[in-house]
């Protein structure tokens, strides 16, 4: 418990959005 692990979770969750978003926009702009 109190691990740091969620917050790279997270961070990494946060990352993964950003990455999807941006190649959504990517490919509709396309």
């Amino acid at each position: 418990m109190g691990k740091p692990v969620s917050h790279e979770l997270s961070c990494h969750l946060n990352g993964q959005m950003i990455w999807n978003h941006a190649l959504r926009i990517i490919f509709s702009g396309a």
